[in-house]
């Protein structure tokens, strides 16, 4: 019976392995949507991303990444891809689809789509790719419901062999940056995280921290090393220049350096000194390009050795 058994053993890994094969890679999955929708649509569970979360998600991120660049190089991972869904059909409904006779899809496609889809006749499936970036559980639930399907799943990813890292909203203005390295085709291990909490004025507070980081990522530095001190923006709002100075005791020279509501960086500022312990910049609204940025919001991070401070910036026309 043995040899059997190992035959057996090794079709089912060879069965195993095709199937993940078949999984989106981590790579290809990485850009699908910005980091603000994939974290809303997680969040929220439903259909489409809430544009409010999205919003609120988009600021707080700005914040968080402002405050430390070392969580620049984090984004969401997601487990599976927006937008798509895999039905398992029975034997019978499956023939009625590549003969072109089942209809079970027209109605839903009609609703939720533009949709593109493939089926495979190894495994009976059919996997379905909408346009829109929708939650792939309801879609899930939605088509899984079809008379002929014999279950519906979303279109997980494939993350063995990469190194993961993740943010994960824990509640609403609590977000979890994670490094997951060592994963295989299920898991992650060594995971290294730190949780920060936006509070309703604008402060971070680092609530958690733990793990081992992977080679080469440094931690972060905890907002309470720069509790002291704190940056005044006048004018704030500003259609003109915004006078920027950075209060508490600096021993060290001080950059100001100003970034979108997506973090991205617009432009660097060093300091002047008023006096010894008073790091002063402006800033004239232009990027590093030497051109105005539209109005909007933009946030200001200030370093002085290893202590931050930020400030919310709004520009008006």
């Amino acid at each position: 019976m043995r040899p059997s058994f190992v035959v057996s053993c090794r079709f089912g890994f060879a069965v195993l392995a095709f199937l993940v094969s078949l999984l989106p890679s981590a790579e290809s999955q990485a850009a699908s949507i910005p980091d603000p929708e994939a974290l809303a649509l997680e969040f929220s569970g439903e259909l489409l991303a809430p544009p409010a979360l999205v919003a609120e998600i988009e600021q707080d991120l700005a914040l968080v990444r402002a405050s430390n660049t070392v969580l620049e190089e984090v984004t969401v991972s997601l487990d599976w891809v927006p937008g798509q869904v895999i039905v398992g059909l029975s034997s019978s409904a499956f023939a009625e689809f590549q003969n072109g006779t089942f209809l079970g899809f027209d109605a839903l496609n009609a609703q939720y789509g533009p949709v593109v889809m493939g089926a495979n006749s190894f495994t009976e499936t059919v996997h379905f790719d909408f346009e829109a970036d929708y939650h792939p559980d309801v879609l899930a639930m939605l088509y899984g419901a079809v008379a002929g399907a014999a279950y519906a799943e979303p279109s997980y990813v494939n993350f063995a062999g990469v190194e993961r890292p993740d943010i994960v909203m824990e509640d609403q203005h609590v977000y979890r940056f994670e490094y997951a390295w060592l994963c295989d085709e299920f898991t992650c291990f060594n995971l290294y995280y730190w949780t920060y909490e936006v509070l309703p004025n604008g402060d971070l507070v680092v609530i958690d921290q733990g793990g081992d980081p992977p080679p080469g990522v440094d931690a972060p530095v905890p907002s309470g090393a720069g509790a002291e001190l704190a940056i005044q923006a006048s004018p704030n709002p500003a259609r003109g220049a915004i006078r920027l100075s950075l209060s508490g005791t600096v021993a060290h020279e001080s950059v100001f350096s100003i970034y979108d509501v997506q973090g991205r960086l617009v432009r660097r500022l060093a300091s002047t000194h008023a006096t010894a312990l008073s790091p002063t910049a402006t800033w004239d609204g232009r990027n590093e390009a030497g051109r105005f940025v539209p109005a909007g919001a933009y946030f200001v991070r200030a370093t002085a050795g290893e202590r931050v401070a930020t400030e919310r910036l709004v520009r008006i026309r």
